[in-house]
């Protein structure tokens, strides 16, 4: 019963850490430290503890801290410890401009999620190789996967990882901080932001406040041209130079947005020049 507590006051933590309110971050903790002598839930704690000082930016302390735990974890066993401490090493040695240590970390992020099987490991072991090696098809591939289980707040930091490396920068950038908005997710709004800035973006002013539909993106614009000449899935994925499975997700996500639920009543729609923000 401790022990589950405990992991549901972690799952907390990063909940409010995703919000940016370190200071509840930090009282939930306070007030739920195991003693040291149950040695896997202390150190999952010291590894939750550690994971928020690097999300403050914080790494001078925190840096050895989950290096020490993730040399242990691995000799242990430990793998919600390994995770914790791979996604935030990968995150803060990237922060910190340490390129070759991010990717050293991914690597073996990507082997340890191998290892645990999960499809949660997987993804956040994706997203850190990812941004650690600029690999764009492996965030996309996360970033279906996130699409098509359900899980919106990977789904958004594959969006994230694909505005930092990827092509269509606006688009992904756009879908993150839409979705971190929904979620209230401040942290990862901000991030999204500073990102958005250095491109020139103001993402905030781009999303449309009534609810509804904003306009269509570039890519979307292409999809629906694209569709209009009559090519398929596979022939749209050559010209863009996506895999078959992206264009799928794109199109899918097309058909949500315009209220369309098909190719022929797109096509119909362009021809007779409807908008494609809504009926």
């Amino acid at each position: 019963m401790r022990s589950n507590l405990a992991r549901l006051r972690g799952v907390e933590v990063q909940i409010l850490t995703g919000r940016g309110d370190f200071p509840r971050a930090a009282s939930v903790l306070a007030t739920t430290k195991p003693p040291a002598s149950c040695r896997i839930d202390f150190a999952i704690w010291q590894a939750a503890q550690a994971s928020v000082e690097v999300s403050r930016s914080r790494f001078e302390d925190a840096m050895p801290i989950l290096e020490r735990l993730r040399s242990e974890a691995g000799i242990r066993g430990w793998n919600e410890v390994g995770t914790i401490t791979h996604t935030s090493l990968v995150e803060g040695y990237l922060a910190w401009g340490e390129v070759d240590a991010a990717r050293h970390v991914a690597d073996e992020f990507c082997r340890l999620a191998e290892d645990i099987g999960s499809p949660k490991a997987r993804m956040a072991s994706g997203i850190g190789h990812a941004r650690s090696f600029g690999d764009v098809d492996r965030a996309r591939e996360v970033l279906l996967e996130a699409e098509e289980q359900g899980m919106h707040f990977i789904a958004a930091q594959a969006h994230h990882a694909l505005g930092v490396v990827g092509r269509d920068v606006a688009d992904h950038l756009e879908a993150a901080w839409a979705l971190f908005k929904k979620m209230d997710a401040t942290l990862w709004l901000k991030r999204v932001e500073a990102v958005g800035r250095s491109r020139g973006l103001v993402l905030d002013r781009r999303v449309d406040k009534s609810g509804a539909p904003g306009p269509l993106t570039d890519v979307e614009r292409q999809l629906v041209t694209l569709v209009r000449d009559g090519l398929s899935n596979r022939e749209i994925a050559e010209v863009l130079h996506y895999s078959s499975k992206t264009v799928e997700a794109y199109l899918t996500r097309l058909y949500k947005k315009t209220g369309y639920n098909s190719r022929v009543e797109l096509i119909v729609a362009h021809e007779r020049a409807v908008s494609l923000t809504g009926r």
